[in-house]
């Protein structure tokens, strides 16, 4: 091809790069960053600024275990935690409801003005904070977030969902291992496949057997 050809068909591959980047931008503009999308998301008007004066109200009391690792979450990220409360009139509230919903792992989180409310089945309040932290993470401005009033109705696509981690061919620590824990969970991953043995590696120690490991 001669120059001209060349420098004509580049136009053209930038001309089709910029406007893809403009419908990216104007899509992004109108989603939430998830992972993995949400089923259902519906924007409303308006925002919530929150911040660590929120208070998290478990109403049935039983969601002990979903708040501290909530909190743990934020902590590290963050450097504080939410108190957890059940009944102060002044303070803005984080509210988790147990519900049924047609998934033990489904959730419906709400941002108002004025709060955050998370509805499900255990499971599904656990992945429901997880899409609150991702949210938190991606609005954070100063000390505080500023979140979109929206609704969000949320259902896993596949019943398992998992991750792989071969140990056997290159080691991990506890603490590495433990992290990738964390992020199957922040990513709402459910299962996670371990692979300890092989023949290129042992990696259950078992004190009857020790040439294997």
């Amino acid at each position: 091809l001669s120059y001209l050809a060349k420098r004509t068909i580049m136009k053209k591959i930038l001309s089709l790069i910029a406007s893809l980047l403009l419908i990216l931008t104007a899509v992004a503009q109108n989603t939430i960053s998830i992972i993995p999308q949400p089923a259902s998301v519906k924007h409303q008007q308006g925002q919530l600024i929150l911040n660590k004066e929120f208070i998290i109200q478990d109403e049935s009391q039983q969601l002990t275990k979903e708040v501290n690792a909530f909190n743990i979450q934020v902590n590290k990220a963050f450097g504080f935690t939410f108190k957890e409360q059940q009944k102060t009139k002044s303070a803005s509230f984080i509210k988790l409801k147990l519900a049924s919903l047609q998934h033990p792992e489904a959730y419906i989180l709400s941002i108002n003005k004025k709060e955050i409310i998370i509805q499900g089945a255990t499971a599904g309040i656990f992945y429901g904070l997880q899409s609150l932290y991702q949210l938190m993470v991606n609005h954070q401005q100063n000390k505080q977030f500023i979140l979109p009033s929206l609704l969000i109705e949320d259902q896993p696509s596949f019943q398992w969902r998992g991750m792989h981690l071969d140990v056997c061919r290159h080691f991990f620590s506890k603490q590495e291992v433990m992290k990738y824990l964390d992020y199957l969970a922040l990513h709402k991953l459910n299962t996670f496949h371990w692979h300890l043995t092989e023949d290129q590696g042992w990696r259950i120690a078992i004190n009857k057997y020790p040439k294997l490991t």
